[in-house]
């Protein structure tokens, strides 16, 4: 009901700049990489990103990933640095861009601005990593763009927010 008032806000805020916002609800819980590829197949936007209910992005994020995304049409995705707050406070910056070194470490959270037609040829068909673990689904779906040729560029003058929790879905799909 929370999100639906959110979106519902959303949709009169912006009713007059001919923005097409809705709201998709699965009947039950079908995780993350589940809601992602409905609300991405949904979607007739030619970019998109995903956001997670805590998480926030700065004000400047979007307008600049576009701006990025637009000025390089080689480039299927753009990363931007992101900041840990919550219970853990971080800031990892946005490196440069290195299938090698990605495939080591994840260095690019699940909130990139995607172009839709990359990311639907790909998309997070993964839903568990294995038994209960529900998580590293986005280093997944990197991994099979860039073993498909895909690269993506780095935004390193505006954040991705994201929250962590000792509660949240990572924490305890860890345990």
């Amino acid at each position: 009901d929370e999100a639906l008032g959110a979106v519902n806000e959303l949709k009169d805020r912006y009713s007059d700049e001919g923005l097409s916002i809705s709201f998709l609800k699965h009947n039950e819980n079908k995780w993350l990489a589940a809601a992602r590829t409905t609300g991405a197949n949904a979607s007739e936007a030619a970019f998109i990103v995903f956001l997670d209910d805590d998480d926030l992005l700065d004000e400047d994020y979007l307008e600049k990933c576009l701006l990025l995304l637009h000025a390089s049409p080689r480039h299927d995705w753009v990363y931007a640095s992101h900041q840990k707050f919550g219970q853990r406070n971080e800031l990892r910056h946005a490196g440069d861009f290195s299938p090698f070194g990605f495939f080591l470490k994840n260095n690019m959270s699940y909130s990139s601005m995607f172009r839709r037609d990359a990311w639907l040829k790909i998309g997070q068909r993964q839903q568990r990593v294995t038994g209960d673990v529900r998580q590293f689904e986005d280093w997944d779906m990197y991994m099979r763009m860039m073993s498909r040729g895909m690269i993506g560029t780095p935004l390193r003058d505006t954040k991705f927010n994201y929250r962590k929790s000792t509660s949240g879905l990572a924490a305890r799909s860890l345990r």
